[in-house]
């Protein structure tokens, strides 16, 4: 099982993170509803029936930041298929590997750990990587994978 886990790391991490993004945007709405509506019973508590909101204004709060997280979540994902990184500048499958891992932050070091090759391979696959998304440093690839095509 374990063996199996580290031949498969690549899709185990990505079905993780997938598991992730729908617990959130399950967890988050619910937390979100659950807090407006107490702000709206404190504030009529406070105010009485001066209250100028009503749960109505709370609940399209609710919908307007549900959304923007959820367009949030979806957008910074390294691994769905809108980065286009992967399919679009034929890279190899380690630097397909290597990819997510920089966009998380790892330093070369970090990454090799994880995926079991020295440094000095990483580096040549991070020079590769820059070099076919045509940036110079881990910041401009960033911002390429994030901004919207």
């Amino acid at each position: 099982m374990t063996l199996h886990l580290l031949v498969h790391r690549n899709t185990v991490r990505i079905a993780y993170r997938k598991l992730l993004l729908w617990f959130f945007s399950i967890l988050l709405p619910v937390g979100i509803l659950s807090v407006s509506n107490d702000l709206f019973h404190f504030g009529t508590l406070l105010h009485g029936s001066d209250f100028p909101f009503s749960q109505f204004f709370f609940l399209a709060v609710n919908v307007f930041v549900v959304v923007l997280c959820t367009k949030m979540l979806l957008r910074t994902d390294p691994t769905s298929k809108g980065s286009g990184l992967s399919q679009d500048f034929g890279y190899s499958e380690r630097e397909r590997d290597i990819l997510p891992l920089i966009l998380e932050g790892l330093s070369n070091e970090e990454i090799g750990e994880r995926l079991f090759i020295s440094p000095h391979t990483v580096k040549n696959h991070v020079t590769s990587i820059f070099r076919k998304a045509g940036v110079l440093n881990r910041f401009e690839l960033l911002k390429r994978t994030t901004s919207p095509s």
